[in-house]
């Protein structure tokens, strides 16, 4: 099944008759001439990071004097090196970087008590595996404030992104169909269209206006690496040290270790970050 839907969309770009990115490049200008305005969303890694240069290089194309708008949610348990990373991107003059530390929902898979836990909760202040970064921005209008009301990411963009202020919003998104089986069906899901990589997203608090963009959804991660040495992009370094670990390039992540994939990783926080 992955094999023939990944062998789909090799065909389609060799029927295209363009590389990945030059295929990226369309999808950001056609996001752009569609929607009112287009976001990144940034995690930190490597996926992003191409998103991230990507939407650059389509704001400077264009002549855009507005500055990009980049949303980082900061989920504590990370690297340093990530935040370092997050902190230089944020310093790019033509990059407006909101940096969100709030106690959002994540699946737990370390224990059956807690079936969930919360970045930076305030009533855990105690057990912050990091300090809070003075870019933290802690507070969003109306996000719930009880434990057993607190939502995940991917559910707060109504509150994030109302449409009296952003209009039809794409959140530029570094998913790509390589990665994992779920984020293949996801991205095809049956679609034709050429804009298939424009998808409404009606998740959580959204009314409508929100849509997800995935320019680099066929990119394979030998392309995600590619870029940043061909165009001399800066990166997040966690990837150097899981290197040095012996982590394959296509395994690693810049992730809370947690949920239940990501825990066959944990190892990784003790032997390559141990901070």
């Amino acid at each position: 099944m992955i094999q023939a839907v990944k062998a789909k969309i090799m065909a389609k770009k060799k029927k295209a008759g363009k590389n990945a990115l030059e295929l990226a490049r369309e999808r950001l200008q056609t996001a752009y001439e569609k929607l009112d305005t287009l976001v990144v969303m940034f995690s930190g890694g490597k996926d992003s990071t191409a998103c991230l240069n990507l939407a650059l290089e389509l704001y400077k194309k264009n002549n855009v004097t507005k500055k990009l708008e980049v949303h980082h949610f900061d989920e504590e348990a990370i690297p340093f090196e990530t935040e370092h990373y997050v902190r230089r991107v944020s310093q790019i003059e033509n990059i407006d970087l909101k940096w969100w530390c709030l106690p959002v929902k994540h699946r737990n898979g370390c224990s059956k008590e807690s079936p969930f836990w919360y970045p930076w909760a305030p009533e855990d202040e105690s057990k912050w595996v990091r300090p809070l970064p003075r870019e933290a921005i802690t507070r969003l209008k109306n996000y719930p404030s009880e434990i057993k009301k607190r939502i995940a990411i991917p559910d707060l963009n109504g509150l994030l992104f109302p449409p009296e202020k952003y209009g039809n919003v794409g959140l530029i998104m570094g998913i790509r169909a390589d990665e994992s089986i779920t984020r293949l069906r996801s991205i095809l899901s049956g679609r034709s269209r050429e804009d298939a990589f424009i998808i409404p997203f009606n998740d959580g608090t959204a009314v409508g206006n929100v849509y997800k963009v995935y320019p680099i959804y066929d990119w394979h991660f030998t392309d995600v690496w590619t870029a940043p040495k061909k165009f001399h992009w800066d990166y997040n370094t966690a990837y150097d040290v899981m290197d040095k670990l012996g982590i394959a390039p296509n395994d690693q992540r810049c992730a809370p270790p947690y949920g239940e994939e990501p825990m066959r990783g944990l190892y990784q926080f003790k032997e390559g970050f141990p901070d």
